[in-house]
């Protein structure tokens, strides 16, 4: 359930010596990245895998901006065809100071900033902004469109139905080799009832009712 993990970057990338582009590091970078979409965090199964993945250059590449960086994997991103598509060449920062955000605009580098501390998950799937440039980002990449949001609660879903199994099964194993009391048999029945709206909210969201 966790969002927004934490992610480094490898000391040396090697990249597939058969692609002569920036493309040739979409896998390390993919890993890097743990196989999310480092603005939205939605994983690539939820778009069908890696390879409807794309790499955002976070430095625009365009003759305007850095196109020294067009090849640099230092400069890659792993995202989204939506968030790439929407991000492009926008860049608000010019070339300022090196600075990726200023006054509330322009983008976070998730391999230099933890994005838990600019971004809040609501129990919904939303992000909201916690610091700056969270609010531009979200605005500017449509971070909360239906399909991202969607899948950011069917985590959050998915994370309270293992607790709710997990938390039933340590109830479980506390009762033993003894009578259970009242009030076991009570936490037990709110966890069943917990982790089954948990599960039924799922299903109704695979199987919607014509």
């Amino acid at each position: 359930m966790k969002f927004f993990p934490i992610i480094s970057r490898r000391t040396n990338y090697v990249g597939v010596s058969r692609i002569y582009s920036y493309r040739k590091y979409k896998d390390e970078i993919s890993e890097d990245c743990a196989f999310r979409c480092v603005y939205c965090d939605c994983h690539c199964n939820s778009f069908g895998g890696h390879a409807a993945m794309e790499l955002d250059h976070f430095r625009p590449k365009s003759e305007r901006y850095f196109p020294e960086l067009e090849d640099d994997p230092a400069n890659l991103l792993l995202a989204c065809r939506s968030c790439n598509g929407k991000k492009r060449d926008d860049w608000p920062m010019d070339k300022l100071g090196g600075l990726t955000h200023f006054e509330g605009v322009g983008y976070i580098d998730p391999f230099e900033s933890e994005r838990t501390l600019y971004f809040h998950v609501e129990n919904c799937g939303s992000f909201s902004a916690k610091e700056d440039p969270a609010a531009y980002m979200i605005e500017q990449l449509a971070l909360n469109r239906p399909f991202a949001v969607a899948v950011r609660a069917r985590r959050i879903l998915r994370g309270k139905l293992h607790a709710a199994i997990d938390s039933l099964a340590e109830e479980l194993r506390s009762m033993e080799g003894s009578s259970p009391q009242a009030g076991q048999l009570g936490r037990i029945a709110d966890l069943l009832q917990e982790a089954n709206r948990a599960l039924r909210k799922l299903e109704l969201e695979d199987c919607p009712a014509l």
